[in-house]
């Protein structure tokens, strides 16, 4: 099997706050780059237009960079929220492919 490198394709992306905000995915790549720009752990979740994150979702630790696996007809859209108490800043999300 060979491994290629993320091809990558529209970015979306979130302010995060305390409150779960969902944006749409853009394009239809089967994987999606995650990129934390603060200094804060933020939650995020895949799935249609309703999804909601909460601190029980996958972390996404600060400054890091995270590729993922998705279905491009059901995770159409992310989520995302920090803890509260936590400083507003960007999650930026990629659809692409390759890892």
């Amino acid at each position: 099997m060979t491994v290629q490198a993320f091809a990558p394709g529209p970015t979306s992306s979130i302010a995060v706050s305390e409150s779960s905000q969902s944006v749409l995915i853009g394009g239809d790549g089967a994987q999606v780059m995650v990129t934390n720009s603060g200094a804060a752990v933020v939650f995020i979740a895949f799935g249609q237009g309703s999804v909601t994150a909460s601190v029980g979702d996958t972390p996404i630790l600060p400054g890091s960079v995270q590729v993922f696996s998705r279905s491009p007809r059901m995770h159409t859209h992310a989520a995302a929220l920090c803890a509260a108490g936590q400083s507003s800043h960007s999650i930026y999300f990629t659809s692409g492919g390759g890892i």
